[in-house]
């Protein structure tokens, strides 16, 4: 009976910090849960609340009237083309 009644204290105490080390992960899990929920990806967000507000700009007319800007863009695309022309099987030969 002694010895019964060890191994049921014994297993009772095993028990018992299983149930907390699981809540305590339980709660890890939530907080982290509940935080990734709240995060949201900041371009969309913010071209939305843009839109809504009225103050999204029209990019088309911002190059089309703005030389300065449509210089820096043009030569942006070029820079660009030429990373992905580099990249190409073809311009290996």
């Amino acid at each position: 009976m002694i010895f019964f009644s060890s191994a049921a204290i014994w297993l009772c105490a095993v028990v018992q910090l299983d149930l907390s080390t699981a809540r305590t992960h339980q709660k890890l899990e939530l907080i982290t849960a509940f935080a990734l929920c709240l995060q949201v990806d900041y371009i969309p967000y913010m071209d939305e609340l843009a839109d809504q507000i009225g103050v999204k700009p029209n990019f088309l007319r911002l190059i089309l009237t703005d030389p300065a800007l449509a210089s820096k863009v043009s030569a942006l695309l070029v820079w660009l083309t030429v990373i992905v022309f580099r990249k190409l099987p073809c311009a290996e030969k």
